[in-house]
């Protein structure tokens, strides 16, 4: 663990952090701290004259500016041994991490409650759906050539929420959504659901079902 922490080669010459140097698989820190970098953001700092490890889940577009909020305040306020107990504080804490949340986009398009009621081809058949889901439940979109391989698109709505099929490389990719929540929940497997990643990107971990041709 000593040697993969440690800098093994140069990194980025003058770009803050990134200029501390490289060990295997984790990059170098100032303050003599290491990490590991997820992406857009996402850290581990492991900070070993503290014994303390410090996860960032956040999304941000800088991370050095993460880091060098980071740095201002945690070295700083460290301090050895036990803070003493305060059950009003870590109360206040819990309450104000469980009220975290991020917000759902709102969309443009709704669907109607029972909508999968018929047995036909479209939205409008099988029992409801608005004007402009309606226009593009079921409808297939072919794709012009493109960097990831994306050659058709269909989406299938429901009251629920949605499938978009993709089709890449011959493979249908299957997307699930939903209103505001995804419900029920997916089967393993078929969710196309990456920390970080760039929408198309995320196609190809998902799993694959039928799609119409």
């Amino acid at each position: 663990m000593d040697e993969a922490t440690s800098k093994q080669t140069e990194s980025q010459v003058n770009n803050g952090d990134w200029s501390e140097g490289y060990g295997y698989q984790f990059w170098r820190c100032t303050h003599g701290f290491y990490r590991g970098d997820g992406a857009y953001g996402q850290f581990c700092i492991v900070m070993p004259q503290y014994d303390a490890v410090l996860a960032v889940t956040g999304q941000s577009p800088d991370m050095q500016k993460s880091m060098n909020i980071i740095w201002d305040h945690i070295p700083g306020g460290m301090k050895d041994g036990a803070l003493p107990e305060n059950p009003e504080e870590h109360m206040a804490l819990k309450k104000e991490l469980s009220l975290l949340e991020l917000p759902v986009v709102a969309g443009g398009i709704s669907v109607l409650p029972g909508v999968k009621r018929g047995g036909g081809s479209s939205l409008a058949e099988r029992g409801g759906g608005s004007v402009p889901a309606g226009a593009y439940d079921r409808k297939h979109w072919v794709v012009g050539e493109n960097e990831f391989g994306i050659k058709k698109l269909m989406f299938d709505f429901s009251g629920k929420g949605g499938v978009l099929y993709v089709e890449k490389d011959e493979r249908p990719a299957k997307l699930e959504f939903g209103w505001g929540k995804l419900d029920p929940e997916p089967s393993a497997g078929n969710v196309c659901v990456r920390g970080g990643r760039t929408f198309p990107d995320a196609f190809a971990c998902g799993g694959y079902g039928g799609l119409d041709r």
